[in-house]
Protein backbone atom coordinates (compact mmCIF):
# COMPACT_ATOMS: atom_id res chain seq x y z
CA UNK A 1 0.00 0.00 0.00
CA UNK A 2 1.34 3.44 -0.55
CA UNK A 3 1.54 6.60 1.28
CA UNK A 4 -0.38 9.74 0.79
CA UNK A 5 2.96 11.74 2.80
CA UNK A 6 1.88 14.96 2.42
CA UNK A 7 -1.79 14.08 3.91
CA UNK A 8 0.45 12.59 6.81
CA UNK A 9 2.49 16.47 7.24
CA UNK A 10 -0.61 18.05 7.25
CA UNK A 11 -2.34 15.88 9.77
CA UNK A 12 0.83 15.36 12.33
CA UNK A 13 0.49 11.92 11.81
CA UNK A 14 4.35 10.68 12.54
CA UNK A 15 5.35 9.24 8.88
CA UNK A 16 6.74 5.45 10.97
CA UNK A 17 3.29 5.13 11.59
CA UNK A 18 1.40 5.27 8.87
CA UNK A 19 4.55 2.90 7.28
CA UNK A 20 3.49 0.53 9.75
CA UNK A 21 0.03 0.91 8.66
CA UNK A 22 0.72 0.54 5.20
CA UNK A 23 2.15 -2.69 5.93
CA UNK A 24 -0.35 -3.77 8.50
CA UNK A 25 -3.57 -2.98 5.78
CA UNK A 26 -2.87 -4.76 3.11
CA UNK A 27 -2.15 -8.07 5.52
CA UNK A 28 -5.69 -7.90 7.39
CA UNK A 29 -7.46 -7.50 4.01
CA UNK A 30 -5.36 -10.46 3.13
CA UNK A 31 -6.45 -12.22 5.99
CA UNK A 32 -10.15 -10.77 5.19
CA UNK A 33 -10.49 -12.23 1.39
CA UNK A 34 -9.02 -15.24 2.57
CA UNK A 35 -11.63 -15.72 5.36
CA UNK A 36 -14.42 -15.30 2.44
CA UNK A 37 -13.15 -18.59 0.99
CA UNK A 38 -13.83 -16.74 -2.63
CA UNK A 39 -10.60 -16.33 -3.55
CA UNK A 40 -7.95 -18.98 -3.10
CA UNK A 41 -4.58 -18.32 -2.44
CA UNK A 42 -4.11 -14.28 -1.49
CA UNK A 43 -0.70 -13.12 -1.59
CA UNK A 44 0.91 -9.65 -0.29
CA UNK A 45 3.45 -8.64 -2.37
CA UNK A 46 5.44 -5.27 -2.45
CA UNK A 47 4.89 -4.37 -5.77
CA UNK A 48 2.04 -5.34 -8.60
CA UNK A 49 2.42 -8.79 -10.25
CA UNK A 50 1.34 -8.74 -13.87
CA UNK A 51 1.21 -12.25 -13.53
CA UNK A 52 -1.90 -12.88 -11.21
CA UNK A 53 -5.51 -13.39 -11.75
CA UNK A 54 -6.35 -9.89 -9.45
CA UNK A 55 -4.19 -7.39 -8.36
CA UNK A 56 -5.23 -5.37 -5.49
CA UNK A 57 -3.30 -2.23 -4.73
CA UNK A 58 -4.20 0.64 -2.67
CA UNK A 59 -2.73 4.08 -1.06
CA UNK A 60 -3.39 4.96 2.28
CA UNK A 61 -4.88 8.25 1.77
CA UNK A 62 -5.81 9.22 6.03
CA UNK A 63 -5.19 7.57 9.45
CA UNK A 64 -5.60 9.10 12.59
CA UNK A 65 -6.67 6.43 14.95
CA UNK A 66 -10.35 7.65 14.07
CA UNK A 67 -10.49 7.86 10.94
CA UNK A 68 -9.00 5.28 8.11
CA UNK A 69 -9.37 6.27 4.79
CA UNK A 70 -7.64 4.18 1.91
CA UNK A 71 -8.01 3.90 -1.95
CA UNK A 72 -8.46 0.24 -3.52
CA UNK A 73 -7.50 -0.20 -7.42
CA UNK A 74 -8.66 -3.80 -8.65
CA UNK A 75 -7.52 -4.75 -11.80
CA UNK A 76 -7.70 -8.25 -13.31
CA UNK A 77 -4.54 -10.31 -15.76
CA UNK A 78 -6.56 -9.11 -18.60
CA UNK A 79 -5.96 -5.51 -17.79
CA UNK A 80 -9.44 -4.28 -17.27
CA UNK A 81 -10.10 -1.83 -14.20
CA UNK A 82 -12.97 -3.75 -11.49
CA UNK A 83 -12.70 -0.56 -9.78
CA UNK A 84 -10.82 1.84 -8.42
CA UNK A 85 -12.65 3.16 -5.04
CA UNK A 86 -12.50 5.21 -1.87
CA UNK A 87 -13.03 3.72 1.18
CA UNK A 88 -13.29 5.45 4.98
CA UNK A 89 -14.14 4.01 8.14
CA UNK A 90 -14.60 5.95 11.54
CA UNK A 91 -14.25 4.38 14.90
CA UNK A 92 -14.22 6.02 18.71
CA UNK A 93 -12.78 4.80 21.56
CA UNK A 94 -15.79 2.42 22.67
CA UNK A 95 -14.68 0.34 19.43
CA UNK A 96 -11.43 0.12 20.56
CA UNK A 97 -12.95 -1.14 23.76
CA UNK A 98 -15.33 -3.19 22.48
CA UNK A 99 -11.93 -5.61 20.80
CA UNK A 100 -12.52 -8.97 22.92
CA UNK A 101 -9.91 -10.68 20.42
CA UNK A 102 -6.04 -9.80 19.56
CA UNK A 103 -6.83 -10.52 15.90
CA UNK A 104 -10.06 -8.55 15.98
CA UNK A 105 -9.53 -5.03 13.99
CA UNK A 106 -11.46 -1.73 14.53
CA UNK A 107 -11.80 -0.95 11.03
CA UNK A 108 -12.74 -4.42 9.84
CA UNK A 109 -16.21 -3.14 8.15
CA UNK A 110 -14.06 -1.43 5.56
CA UNK A 111 -12.09 -4.85 4.90
CA UNK A 112 -15.25 -6.36 4.49
CA UNK A 113 -16.77 -3.85 2.71
CA UNK A 114 -13.48 -3.89 -0.10
CA UNK A 115 -14.03 -7.68 -0.25
CA UNK A 116 -17.65 -7.24 -0.44
CA UNK A 117 -16.94 -5.18 -3.82
CA UNK A 118 -14.35 -7.39 -5.07
CA UNK A 119 -16.93 -10.06 -4.77
CA UNK A 120 -19.84 -8.49 -6.52
CA UNK A 121 -17.63 -7.68 -9.87
CA UNK A 122 -16.85 -11.09 -9.98
CA UNK A 123 -20.25 -12.21 -9.58
CA UNK A 124 -21.16 -10.12 -13.16
CA UNK A 125 -18.46 -11.78 -15.03
CA UNK A 126 -19.18 -15.13 -17.03
CA UNK A 127 -17.07 -18.45 -16.54
CA UNK A 128 -16.05 -17.90 -20.09
CA UNK A 129 -14.50 -14.23 -18.71
CA UNK A 130 -13.10 -15.50 -15.15
CA UNK A 131 -11.44 -18.62 -17.05
CA UNK A 132 -9.95 -16.12 -19.97
CA UNK A 133 -8.26 -14.52 -16.82
CA UNK A 134 -6.97 -17.56 -15.47
CA UNK A 135 -5.27 -18.31 -18.42
CA UNK A 136 -4.02 -14.77 -19.10
CA UNK A 137 -2.19 -14.99 -15.87
CA UNK A 138 -0.67 -17.73 -16.26
CA UNK A 139 0.12 -17.44 -19.52
CA UNK A 140 1.96 -13.87 -18.43
CA UNK A 141 3.77 -15.56 -15.83
CA UNK A 142 5.09 -18.92 -18.31
CA UNK A 143 6.09 -15.56 -20.79
CA UNK A 144 7.97 -13.98 -18.04
CA UNK A 145 9.89 -17.25 -17.18
CA UNK A 146 10.49 -18.43 -20.69
CA UNK A 147 9.60 -15.81 -23.40
CA UNK A 148 11.08 -17.75 -26.11
CA UNK A 149 8.24 -20.63 -25.40
CA UNK A 150 5.13 -18.88 -24.57
CA UNK A 151 5.94 -14.80 -26.04
CA UNK A 152 3.55 -14.84 -28.67
CA UNK A 153 0.83 -16.56 -26.64
CA UNK A 154 -0.68 -13.45 -25.51
CA UNK A 155 -1.63 -9.85 -27.78
CA UNK A 156 -2.66 -7.17 -26.54
CA UNK A 157 -6.57 -5.88 -28.53
CA UNK A 158 -7.10 -2.09 -29.34
CA UNK A 159 -8.49 -1.14 -25.93
CA UNK A 160 -5.15 -2.23 -24.39
CA UNK A 161 -6.75 -5.21 -22.71
CA UNK A 162 -4.49 -8.74 -23.15
CA UNK A 163 -5.79 -11.58 -25.07
CA UNK A 164 -5.05 -15.02 -25.49
CA UNK A 165 -3.65 -15.72 -29.14
CA UNK A 166 -3.39 -19.68 -28.17
CA UNK A 167 -2.95 -22.15 -25.58
CA UNK A 168 -0.13 -24.35 -24.73
CA UNK A 169 -1.44 -28.82 -25.08
CA UNK A 170 -2.16 -29.39 -21.51
CA UNK A 171 0.51 -31.86 -21.79
CA UNK A 172 2.58 -29.69 -23.44
CA UNK A 173 6.46 -30.39 -21.34
CA UNK A 174 7.19 -26.60 -21.13
CA UNK A 175 3.77 -25.86 -19.94
CA UNK A 176 4.71 -28.86 -17.05
CA UNK A 177 7.53 -27.25 -16.70
CA UNK A 178 6.20 -23.56 -16.03
CA UNK A 179 3.54 -24.98 -13.54
CA UNK A 180 6.17 -26.36 -11.52
CA UNK A 181 8.21 -23.10 -11.52
CA UNK A 182 4.99 -21.08 -10.54
CA UNK A 183 4.31 -23.58 -7.66
CA UNK A 184 7.78 -23.13 -5.90
CA UNK A 185 7.46 -19.20 -6.91
CA UNK A 186 4.11 -19.21 -4.59
CA UNK A 187 5.93 -21.78 -1.85
CA UNK A 188 8.87 -19.07 -1.78
CA UNK A 189 6.24 -16.50 -1.18
CA UNK A 190 3.74 -17.47 1.05
CA UNK A 191 7.25 -18.72 3.19
CA UNK A 192 8.63 -15.68 3.04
Amino acid sequence: MELDAETAKEEGTHPKILEAEARYIPFHLKKTLQETGQWGAVRVLPARAEEVDVSVSGTLLESNGETLRVAIKVIDATGRLWFHNEYEAEVTEKSYEALDKKDSDPYQDLYNRVANDMLAYRRQLSSKELTAIRQLAFLKFAGSVAPHAFGDYLAKDGEGFFQVRKLPADNDPMFERVNRIRAREYMFIDTV
